[in-house]
């Protein structure tokens, strides 16, 4: 399944992906026979980040938009759940906008799928994109950073 078109409009809303992030997501949710609805969630849930902010949403009663606290300080989770899904992508706020990190697939009660091995992954991918941003001169104009 070609998810471009999905992308370029998650560009559109100041929304910039880690290297890795978008065939990770991708292949996450290939095959599941539910890729078309997990990505129009997704940009359901990108849009009101950018309409409402994540501090915003992070506060309103509801469990899409949570503020990670101790070892994951500085990083969000957008829940993707209902029927057959309970997907996580880890992002952080950026000054105009998100970036998105990480991406996992939690299954209730099993600590491998859980957070504290995602945690670590978003945070390097952050501590990346902040480097590239201070060392190489920013984004691309497809959202995409540079390394």
């Amino acid at each position: 399944m070609d998810y471009t078109q999905d992308w370029e409009l998650l560009f559109a809303l100041k929304v910039q992906t880690h290297p890795a992030f978008c065939g990770e997501f991708e292949e996450l949710i290939e095959h599941t026979g539910i890729q078309t609805r997990v990505m129009k969630l997704l940009l359901v849930r990108i849009t009101m980040i950018h309409n409402m902010g994540i501090e915003a949403l992070c506060a309103q009663q509801g469990n899409n938009y949570e503020k990670l606290k101790g070892d994951g300080r500085g990083l969000y989770s957008l829940h993707l759940q209902g029927n057959n899904m309970n997907y996580r992508v880890l992002l952080s706020a950026l000054d105009d906008g998100a970036i998105l990190l990480h991406s996992f697939y939690e299954r209730e009660g099993k600590k491998n799928t859980g957070y504290h091995n995602a945690i670590p992954i978003a945070q390097e991918r952050l501590r990346e994109f902040t480097e590239s941003m201070r060392f190489k001169g920013g984004t691309r104009k497809d959202g995409k950073y540079k390394f």
